[in-house]
């Protein structure tokens, strides 16, 4: 069936009108022919039945008296029946009208027409002589009903009707007789002149059908030719311009409104391409600051993270210098439990111990500074990184834009949201530690201040040193356990700045770790770019 696709639609068309149109002419001309034929059978029984009737009247009423007694009808009476019934059937367009019936079980004849030819040559049938009996003849002497009937004997080939009838008390049967040619040159006729009104009708129906499958062939080679311009020009423009209302120009306003709807549909395309451009070059710019603010971000800690080692490396040397001074106050008791004599020398120790005990809480204080040095790098951290989560935020919010090409930039937005978040919190427990440190520094510094004072109060008393040493040995113990409290806290300053440099190198981390998200959302970014220009590209093509 491939070639069925070869053919053109107009061929097809023409071809299913004919199938058509012969189809129906088929069943016209059956239908006519049946009819015609029924309808000339009808005209001939018609004049069966009424010639037939007629015999009765065409014979005199002392023939029809005796009819049935044999030898009551002279040749010449007969003869003259038959004359009558031939003269008569001749009026009728009948062949033969003659008069059966039954005696001793047979069917005889009791009149019969012929014409003067068949008279002469004696072919007739003579009163009371034997007739073969149809099947039809049969069944009207049976059920004294009509029949007609179809049959060959030795006058010919004959279409019959058989009317049963009474005649004094007598049950006869009245026939004429038609040759059956006649009926068949009356079908052949039916039949000529519904071939005639076929073929005339088939001629019509082609040349309609030629008409309409060319104009419908036409309509949609026009909007073929129509649809492959613009397919090949790349045309949304150009519009059909469709006559009536019929199908083909309903498709046509469709294809319209398809082309129009489609044209829409490109416009709000490029649009939206032209504004993934526009949001890739921002997202782009937005990634390259939050590249910016991550170096920024990490010269910070390194700065922070020197700063703490400095601060390790002061409370170190603090600790140290605790450690000597708790040597000496264990010398200095160790001396005054020896010896009196050796006041003068404790209160020179005792004013050098006040001038290292002010040069520490120097040094606390400048600890103190460092630290909150430390707190204002904090917050500039902070800072930082409530920016990045700005800069996060508004990259969310262009991919959300973006729709389906932006959803990547969303996650990694998203992502950047969170580690500014752990950065922020991060942060606030580092500055929870510093406070700490802050709080332990000015502990450190209160005690070692009054320490110095004691210290200058022992020096300044040095002339009740004897009668005092037992209160200054005390106040040494004290003054030791007090030292020992330094040197712990000291170690504590000294734990809590090697945990905040670990949570320093792990904010350096985190923004190491945001600088190359960074370098992905720009490459993200830039493959955003060239995309919306590619498609840019491809929507200039089309002519809207």
């Amino acid at each position: 069936m491939s070639w069925l696709y070869r053919l053109s639609i107009r061929t097809k068309l023409v071809c299913l009108f004919l199938a058509l149109n012969l189809l129906t002419v088929a069943a016209f001309s059956v239908h006519t022919y049946l009819r015609s034929s029924e309808q000339a059978l009808a005209v001939i029984d018609t004049r069966l039945n009424a010639a037939a009737r007629a015999i009765p009247a065409l014979l005199d009423e002392r023939f029809l008296a005796s009819m049935f007694t044999a030898g009551s009808v002279p040749r010449q009476q007969m003869l003259d029946n038959a004359r009558k019934l031939d003269g008569y059937a001749r009026q009728f367009g009948v062949k033969y009208l003659y008069l059966l019936g039954q005696q001793d079980g047979k069917v005889v004849y009791l009149a019969d027409g012929a014409g003067e030819e068949e008279l002469r040559a004696d072919k007739f049938g003579h009163h009371l002589q034997p007739y073969e009996a149809s099947a039809g003849l049969q069944a009207a002497f049976a059920d004294r009903n009509a029949h007609y009937d179809e049959y060959s004997d030795d006058y010919g080939t004959f279409r019959s009707i058989f009317l049963p009838t009474t005649v004094n008390g007598q049950v006869v049967v009245l026939a004429a007789d038609v040759p059956l040619a006649e009926a068949q040159a009356s079908k052949l006729a039916a039949l000529r002149d519904t071939l005639l009104i076929g073929v005339a009708l088939l001629l019509l129906g082609t040349v309609v059908a030629w008409l309409l499958a060319n104009w419908l062939a036409r309509s949609i080679a026009r909007i073929a030719s129509h649809i492959e311009h613009q397919a090949n020009a790349h045309d949304l423009s150009s519009t059909l311009h469709p006559h009536g209302a019929d199908e083909i120009a309903n498709m046509a306003r469709s294809f319209n409104q398809l082309c129009r709807t489609f044209s829409g549909t490109l416009g709000e395309v490029a649009d939206n391409a032209r504004h993934t451009f526009h949001s890739a070059e921002n997202v782009r710019q937005s990634a390259l600051q939050l590249q910016g603010a991550a170096g920024k971000s990490s010269q910070l800690l390194e700065g922070s993270r020197q700063r703490a080692s400095h601060i390790q490396q002061l409370s170190q040397h603090s600790g140290q210098l605790l450690g000597e001074v708790a040597g000496q106050l264990s010398q200095v008791g160790g001396e005054l439990g020896q010896s009196r004599e050796s006041v003068n020398s404790m209160a020179q120790g005792m004013g050098e111990h006040v001038a290292a005990n002010r040069q520490l809480a120097q040094r606390f204080e400048a600890l103190s500074l460092d630290v909150r040095n430390i707190t204002g790098i904090l917050q500039r951290i902070a800072g930082i990184s409530e920016q990045t989560n700005l800069l996060a935020l508004n990259a969310a919010i262009e991919a959300a834009r973006a729709g389906e090409a932006g959803r990547g930039f969303a996650v990694v937005a998203d992502e950047v949201r969170k580690l500014a978040g752990q950065t922020q919190q991060t942060l606030a427990e580092t500055d929870s530690f510093v406070d700490k440190l802050l709080a332990t520094i000015a502990d450190t510094a209160d005690i070692i201040g009054q320490h110095a004072d004691e210290a200058e109060r022992l020096s300044g008393a040095s002339s009740g040193a004897r009668s005092a040493l037992e209160t200054v040995r005390q106040l040494l113990d004290t003054l030791q356990q007090h030292f020992g409290q330094v040197l712990a806290a000291g170690d504590t300053i000294r734990d809590n700045i090697a945990g905040m440099q670990g949570d320093i190198g792990a904010i350096g981390s985190e923004i190491h770790r945001q600088r190359d998200e960074a370098d992905s959302l720009t490459a993200e970014a830039i493959g955003l770019e060239d995309s919306s220009r590619l498609m840019n590209q491809t929507l200039t093509r089309f002519k809207l």
